[in-house]
């Protein structure tokens, strides 16, 4: 088996917390292979396996079965624009604040190393929703796990919003900006996708 990381930075506080992660995983045998960016910061903190592989994106994954997502929820979200359609689950180890999506504390990475091993867990299937523009390009992964914001770029105007769902008009809003969010929740304007209007 084979465990992909990917992660920000984190404060020293966590940082025995993650080498207990990584330990666990190569005492049983797990294969590990960390995003670029973050090998780079994680082998400035800790001692990684010699033979630890490195990936840029979802082409390159080489063979991981699971992702570890090692930061806060900013960094799930990220997560999912690196795994995009490849359909590799994720779990999110808490190094931020609240946690609401990675919800994996710490001081719970054996027994969740035990239940990837194991196959002892549920997957929490999540929708995500696309944006597509006439105008505007939103990059090759027009995706986003939580919400799509749109804003007026001055801010001290209101904008008109004309509202169609399935082509079929809903409604026209009046503000200074809207939200449309997945089952996943808005983060409070932390989206993956943005557009200005």
């Amino acid at each position: 088996m084979k465990i992909a990381l990917y992660g920000r930075r984190f404060d020293h506080e966590f940082t025995p917390g993650v080498e207990r992660l990584v330990d666990g995983l190569v005492r049983r045998g797990i294969g590990i292979t960390v995003h670029t960016g973050f090998h780079h910061f994680l082998s400035s903190r800790i001692t990684l396996p010699k033979n630890v592989e490195t990936f840029n994106d979802y082409t390159d994954l080489n063979g991981a079965r699971y992702m570890m997502s090692i930061g806060g929820d900013g960094t799930l979200l990220e997560t999912a624009r690196i795994i995009r359609d490849s359909r590799i689950p994720v779990m999110g180890v808490n190094t931020g604040r609240l946690g609401f999506l990675s919800n994996i504390e710490l001081s719970q990475v054996e027994e969740a190393i035990e239940a990837l091993v194991n196959q002892d867990f549920e997957l929490d299937r999540r929708s995500l929703i696309e944006v597509k523009s006439e105008s505007f390009s939103f990059g090759e992964f027009p995706f986003a796990l939580n919400e799509v914001t749109l804003l007026n770029v001055q801010r001290n105007s209101m904008i008109t919003v004309h509202c169609y769902v399935n082509d079929q008009f809903m409604t026209t809003y009046w503000a200074d900006g809207l939200i449309i969010a997945t089952p996943t929740g808005s983060t409070a304007y932390s989206s993956v996708v943005v557009g200005r209007l």
